[in-house]
């Protein structure tokens, strides 16, 4: 039995090993495993298929039907900003398809705040 999990890119961009994050809570997984994106884009796509358990700002939680926790954080120190930077248009409870359209960022706004 494999362990391995499909998870879709929450933006167009550059996949990049969680390790190379300059922040070592994710750097050193101390929220978990996963990796990172350097984004082309502000359209947020949704990275399983399943349930939204969370959205928050700067993040969004979701659970899979195998009971695989997923949470998109969206920068780096990003939770002071503005919840207008951060454009979600999902709720709490709605089911999500991988891939999904499920928001938008303001790169310009994260890139002015100097994050």
């Amino acid at each position: 039995m494999s362990n391995q999990k499909n998870l879709y890119s929450p933006f167009e961009g550059k996949i990049i090993p969680l390790q190379d994050v300059k922040d070592p809570i994710f750097s050193e997984k101390t929220m978990g495993d996963g990796y990172a994106v350097e984004p082309r884009g502000e359209t947020i796509y949704a990275p399983v298929s399943g349930t939204v358990r969370m959205v928050q700002g700067h993040a969004a939680g979701f659970s899979t039907a195998e009971d695989l926790q997923v949470l998109l954080h969206i920068g780096i120190d990003t939770v002071s900003l503005d919840k207008a930077v951060f454009e979600f248009n999902i709720k709490e409870e709605e089911t999500v398809k991988a891939g999904q359209v499920i928001g938008r960022v303001n790169w310009k706004a994260v890139e002015d705040a100097g994050l």
